[in-house]
């Protein structure tokens, strides 16, 4: 009996609210804030003005957005949830195909992936810009048994919808779900037999 994983990129391996919504934005608060004042240096001594220093502010942080903040995110490895990688040893030990079926932005999702260090473990991995598209990629595989986590109920459905016999596990990082009816539920990969 052949068995397929496929697994979902953002809240479900990678961490991105405290990536995103914690760690970028400070970022760009904490150098927004010095590229302010270093701008605002920079004109003064000229004769201040406020379009001077719009035009000074905004040529720094282009630089510092080319440079300093995405070397800084060069290494996305500490957004990788901690029962991620012994799940993935452990299913390429058993051989059996795990799949990236991630929403989003092609480019941008594949940087992720590739910075987290989870490229090597995915047979095949496919990105879909629109919202509930991800049950038709399910559809196409071949294997008796096929797995699917996701964090996001509405993709879990249509993906139910489109491959009934799927075993489709909800996982929840942050709040725990204590009831769905259509779904397995988690809240690690740990909890998921291959």
């Amino acid at each position: 009996m052949t068995t397929a994983c496929f697994l979902d990129f953002d809240h479900t391996l990678f961490d991105t609210d405290k990536f995103f919504r914690i760690d970028v934005h400070a970022a760009f608060l904490t150098r927004s804030a010095q590229v302010w004042q270093q701008s605002y240096d920079a004109v003064r001594p000229t004769g201040y003005s406020l379009q001077k220093h719009a035009d000074e502010f905004r040529a720094r942080v282009a630089r510092v957005l080319n440079t300093e903040i995405l070397q800084s995110f060069a290494d996305l490895t500490r957004y990788v949830y901690p029962d991620v990688v012994p799940f993935l040893q452990q299913a390429q030990q058993q051989g059996t195909p795990l799949y990236l079926l991630s929403f989003g932005n092609a480019d941008w999702q594949q940087y992720k992936v590739e910075h987290s260090g989870l490229a090597p473990y995915f047979h095949t991995r496919f990105y879909t810009a629109s919202e509930g598209k991800k049950g038709e990629v399910v559809r196409q595989c071949q294997a008796d048994r096929i797995i699917v986590v996701d964090d996001k109920s509405a993709e879990l459905d249509a993906i139910k919808d489109a491959v009934p016999q799927a075993e489709t596990y909800l996982i929840n990082r942050t709040i725990p779900v204590t009831t769905c009816t259509r779904h397995k539920i988690c809240t690690s990969l740990a909890e998921i037999i291959l």
